[in-house]
């Protein structure tokens, strides 16, 4: 039987999962939603869907009875809701972009939608399938370092690509991307912390954040207010617009889109050199030095959770770093893993009854591609044709109330910055 979808958001994120979906086999993108009409007919040509099924609302796709399986929701944050909802409603399977929403008012209407409707709402909390943090989860199932009391996560952001989506791109501004950094980037961590608890709810959280370094007044002496205008050290600075937007072309879909919604292809590769040059010199954001634009994103953060059992967890977010990682600590009743997400491995410590070694080692190397997203791409669009078809699932996938806890300590931490204590977290 052929599963057919339906991709809402013609984007860089729902025409990769859309991708890896036909890798699945016996599936067919059969429809495309998306105000954009250059991103629909991109679409269309890529995946061969007829011109009568592509639209640019849901309502016109649920309007035209459609017939769909399942939907791929890849809008930005402050589309998901509106996009989402109607799908819901019509009890279809839809997989969803993370964060699924921007508040939690916003978050209990899609799982109280989800809920009376009997749809099936799966988040893209990617990490959670990559074979580094399923293999480690599936140990922690397994029991071997005990009961978990006490989890240590982190993630650094590379400079290069703080600079891209949470400066110049389109999250560098809370107020107009509608999400905070702790959500829009780190909303996986969150995620991960509420999965390898799963079943022991959170309780309440605290936190604190900053934008410590990317004002004006960290601003280098010589600084400019546009890198290849007027800035005196922009062959010295690591965020120098002609260093990685025209010479290592990083984020090419972030930095080049104003260009690319005007009509050329989705990567920006046949963009004249001339055009990104000229680019680069405008007001546009991907051509201004980064301490002087109106990002208020923070670049630095820490959470804390304590869960309903007594056992709680530590996260830190540190953005501009020179290399981007995720670290990963478990300690438990009868053990401890270590590991390190870029390096694909981690190690199992546990006591030893011996008088010359006090406990045992064992290093796992997972051996896995760390293209799309350190192989969990493919693994979720699996989860989610199954679970849409009502097959087993893996490891990874996991009610909704699992998304739902990771979205409130995400939500409420940046609360508890605000306002400066503890907040408790809202039972389900």
């Amino acid at each position: 039987m052929e599963f057919k979808i339906a991709l809402i958001g013609a984007g860089s994120r729902g025409t990769q999962y859309s991708s890896h979906a036909l890798k699945h086999g016996g599936t067919k993108i059969v429809a495309v939603v998306d105000p954009n009409e250059f991103r629909r007919n991109i679409a269309a040509e890529k995946f061969n869907i007829d011109s009568k099924n592509c639209f640019s609302s849901v309502d016109e796709l649920l309007e035209n009875r459609v017939e769909f399986d399942g939907a791929i929701n890849g809008t930005m944050d402050n589309m998901h809701v509106k996009t989402a909802l109607p799908l819901l409603r019509r009890g279809k399977c839809v997989m969803l972009e993370k964060p699924m929403c921007l508040n939690k008012e916003e978050l209990f209407e899609l799982y109280n939608t989800s809920v009376k409707y009997n749809a099936k709402l799966m988040v893209c909390h990617v990490l959670r399938y990559t074979p580094f943090y399923s293999t480690i989860k599936q140990r922690v199932v397994n029991g071997e370092i005990g009961e978990i009391k006490h989890i240590y996560a982190s993630e650094s952001v590379a400079n290069y690509h703080m600079a891209a989506a949470f400066i110049r791109g389109k999250w560098g501004n809370s107020v107009e991307c509608g999400s905070k950094i702790l959500m829009a980037k780190s909303c996986h961590d969150m995620d991960l912390l509420t999965w390898f608890k799963s079943g022991v709810r959170p309780v309440k959280v605290s936190s604190m954040g900053s934008l410590f370094e990317y004002k004006a007044e960290k601003a280098p002496e010589g600084a400019g207010k546009k890198c290849i205008v007027d800035c005196e050290i922009e062959s010295e600075c690591p965020y120098s617009a002609n260093l990685n937007y025209l010479k290592r072309d990083d984020f090419d879909v972030y930095s080049w889109r104003a260009i690319i919604e005007k009509g050329t292809d989705l990567s920006g590769k046949t963009i004249p050199f001339e055009e990104k040059v000229k680019y680069l010199k405008s007001d546009d954001r991907f051509g201004r030095c980064v301490y002087y634009l109106d990002n208020d994103q923070y670049d630095t953060q820490n959470v804390s959770v304590q869960f309903e059992d007594g056992s709680v967890a530590t996260f830190g977010l540190d953005a501009g770093t020179p290399y981007g990682e995720r670290y990963i600590r478990l300690e438990g009743t009868k053990g401890m893993i270590i590991g390190q997400f870029m390096k694909q491995q981690f190690i199992i410590r546990k006591p030893k009854l011996d008088l010359d070694e006090r406990y045992t080692e064992e290093v796992v190397d997972i051996n896995c591609s760390l293209d799309g997203h350190g192989g969990g791409d493919t693994r979720i669009i699996s989860d989610f044709i199954n679970l849409a078809l009502g097959k087993e699932t893996s490891i990874s996938c996991t009610s909704i109330e699992d998304s739902m806890y990771g979205h409130l300590i995400g939500f409420n931490a940046d609360i508890a910055v605000k306002e400066e204590r503890v907040v408790r977290i809202e039972k389900l």
